[in-house]
Parts: C-alpha cells; sequence; structure tokens
C-alpha cells in the first residue's frame, strides 16, 4: 500500500485551518517518515507526538502545523 505526508495547517487554538497532501506517494512508510523528518528538520521547534502518530512544527512566524502519514 502507497503512503503520502499530509499537512494540516492550525489556527492559535490548535483547530484545524487547511489540509494539503505534501507529498503524493511513498512505496512505504518508513520511507514517508523518512522524507517528512527531512522537510521539517529545518524548523527550530519540531517534535513527535506519540498520542497522535502525528508530527508537530512550530515556525518563527508563529505557524503551527501538524504532519501525518496516511495510508492510501
Amino acid at each position: 500500500m502507497p503512503f503520502r505526508i499530509v499537512e494540516v495547517e492550525l489556527d492559535k487554538h490548535g483547530l484545524p485551518l487547511d489540509r494539503k497532501v505534501v507529498h503524493p506517494s511513498f512505496d512505504t512508510e518508513e520511507e514517508a517518515i523518512r522524507r517528512l523528518e527531512s522537510l521539517i528538520s529545518h524548523y527550530d521547534n519540531w517534535g513527535y507526538d506519540e498520542k497522535q502518530k502525528s508530527w508537530w512544527v512550530l515556525a518563527a512566524n508563529g505557524d503551527r502545523m501538524t504532519f501525518f502519514i496516511e495510508g492510501m
């Protein structure tokens, strides 16, 4: 099953504003995870939420996003 990376832009309260597919297709979940971690590594504030199985980012300008891997 292929996998893709999804980004969800959040408002200041953590509620979703926008959802978009960042990268359309990877053969394995591991490939998608490696690419996602590479994409977000340039942010100063990011991490992984074990409970939600998602990655979060806080940009210097205050933008907040969450990312997850989705099977297709």
